[in-house]
Formats: structure tokens, sequence, C-alpha cells
């Protein structure tokens, strides 16, 4: 497929925040593009770094690879003849992604521009929450299941509420099917490799991957949503069974956290956190964990301390300063058998296709 040229660039420009209660003003740091997760979520990601490198990207307009669905520019006929949005696609929500992802593997390109700026009212409130969470998955399969080839496996194991709606229910594809063959699109990998390589392609592996259960408490590995990831300290929770607490143990010895992969299981003293995992490889000592099978041990390389659930009442009254004392965790103790440093990696589904 030869790349289109002219009308094939799709712009955005930065979107700021009002907040809908205060009406205050948020101005969204520049650089700035759109992401998404292996959960198909959409967000918008600031890196000032990129602007520390080279001061004129403060005017030029920044690859992205998704756009948001709020404001966007598109040439008419570019937007008709890649298909539009997607009829299949139910209410709002997802088709910013899918939109992406096709016209990027279809001839165009996404940018955001930093010399305009739109204000969005934010409305992050109850009344404007997704009237039906299932209508959302039933979006996110159909992406899966047009663009992501072999890669929607990776969606499915982290999403199991779509994993099963989709096991009793196929959506009708056929007509976009047809279109992605027609228009000669580019499959995900090519994607992933050249339009969005900082995503990381986890390897969920079986029997080292999945939720992290814990024998001795019969609960999982997890990590508060909406906690501060400068404390990072991880928890033990009852497992959900949603593919939120999924984790994966991966070739480089580093267990990935977090529906995008990028934070991994570290040490602080004794304290077991989350921390930003380094693009460098190999990766750093500190971040090195064993899984012996026999013995349901997780072994950290560095210290050859083992990973040890801790509940609330079983924490020790003189606990490091910089450790909370109200709270378990995962702890790092010197290694024996109790059933506290037992874990399995249990995987919830198998999907299916290559």
């Amino acid at each position: 497929m030869k790349p289109r040229k002219a009308g094939t660039r799709v712009v955005s420009p930065i979107m700021d925040v009002i907040d809908w209660q205060t009406f205050q003003y948020n101005a969204t740091q520049w650089p700035v593009r759109g992401v998404f997760d292996w959960k198909l979520d959409f967000h918008w990601e600031s890196n000032p770094q990129l602007q520390d490198k080279d001061p004129e990207s403060a005017v030029q307009s920044l690859r992205s690879p998704a756009l948001g669905g709020g404001v966007l520019a598109i040439d008419r006929h570019f937007f008709q003849s890649v298909g539009a949005y997607d009829p299949g696609m139910l209410l709002w929500g997802e088709e910013q992604i899918e939109l992406s992802i096709r016209v990027w593997s279809c001839g165009g390109s996404m940018e955001v521009v930093p010399c305009s700026r739109v204000a969005h009212l934010d409305h992050h409130h109850p009344p404007y929450q997704f009237p039906d969470q299932e209508l959302l998955q039933r979006n996110k399969i159909r992406i899966a299941d047009t663009w992501m080839d072999a890669y929607r496996k990776i969606f499915y194991r982290r999403d199991t509420l779509a994993h099963f709606i989709r096991q009793s229910e196929s959506p009708n594809i056929t007509e976009r099917l047809r279109l992605k063959r027609g228009l000669g699109c580019r499959n995900f990998h090519w994607y992933l490799t050249t339009v969005y390589p900082q995503l990381y392609i986890p390897q969920d592996r079986p029997a080292l991957s999945g939720e992290l259960y814990n024998v001795g408490t019969g609960s999982c590995a997890d990590y508060p949503r909406g906690q501060d990831l400068q404390d990072g300290a991880m928890s033990i929770a009852p497992c959900t069974g949603t593919g939120s607490q999924h984790c994966d143990l991966n070739s480089e010895l580093e267990v990935r956290w977090g529906p995008m992969g990028a934070l991994c299981f570290d040490a602080r003293g004794e304290r077991v956190v989350l921390s930003p995992c380094p693009r460098q490889r190999p990766t750093i000592s500190r971040l090195r964990w064993k899984f012996i099978k026999l013995s349901g041990q997780l072994v950290h390389q560095q210290s050859q301390l083992c990973l040890e659930a801790v509940k609330e009442e079983g924490l020790p009254q003189s606990s490091p300063k910089n450790v909370s004392t109200h709270t378990g965790g995962l702890f790092l103790r010197p290694c024996n058998h109790h059933p506290r440093q037992q874990w399995h990696f249990e995987q919830l589904v198998a999907p299916k296709g290559a």
C-alpha cells in the first residue's frame, strides 16, 4: 500500500480543561499526545522532556498514536474514503481509538498542533458517567476483532468482561473487514512498531502472567487505583477476576503491572513498590525477580529475599519511617515455606484466535 499524501493528515489542538464546578481554566502542558493502553482506554500523555531536548518543538506539531474524539480537523473526502466513523459503534466511547488506528493503518497520520488550543468543560462527575458499561465493552470488542489481529488476546486478558461478552456473541464486522482489505490497510504489528513503539508488548507466558494469587491469604497482589505513584506501595486485596490485577513476568525477569505494562515491581527497603520500568536493556538488577514454580516463591534477585503477603495485623511495630504502619502489603522477607510466600499466576481467560 502506498501512503497517501495530500489531505491525509488529521490534526488536533491541545485540549485544555475547564473545571465543571469552579470553571477554572487549566492549561495542558506541552508537548502532549494521545495514547491508549491494552484495555483500550484513551488518555493524553504529557512529555515535557521532548521540549527540553528540542526547543523548536514548542511550535512544531507532534505525531500522535491517537487523538481524542472531542475536537479534530480532517479532510472530508479523506474521512469518507477511509470509512468515516464506524456505524457499528454504540452511543459514544472508543470511536476515537478506532478512528486513530484506522487512519494510521490505512495511509493517514495524526498530529497535535501546539499553536491551537481548545478548552473542554470536564464533566467527570456522576451525571456524565457512561450509561451502560457493556455497550462500551462491545465497542472495544469491535476494535479488537477488526484491527488488533493476534494482539487482541492481550486486550481480552486484561478485560475479562469483554472476553465473556465476546464468547456469547460475535460482533458483525464483515463490512469493516471488507473496508480494511479494500483500503490495503497495514496490520497491527506495523502500527505498534512504527506508530506506537513506546507501548510495551506483554509476553503473557502461561504460568507466568495473570492475577498474582497468594496461597496464605487467599488474596491477590493489588495496587489501589488513584494512588500516587510516588508512593507506589503494593497492597494485598481480594482477587477481582476482571483483569485489573493482571501482571506479567517477562523474559527480562521484570514483573510488569498495569494496562500499559509500564510499571515494574521494585523494592524500597523491605517494601515492594511500583516504579516506572526503564527502557534500557538489560533491565536494572533491582527490578529482577525469579519465580520458582515448585515452591511458588517469587525471589527478588538483588536481595535474594522472597515476596511475602502481609495483612494489616501482621506488620511489625518497628517499621521503617518511610513505610506506612497502618496497612499490609507486599514485603521482602527471608525465604521460608510459609503459605504467605507461595504464589500462583492465575490466567483468568484463554482467548481464542491466532
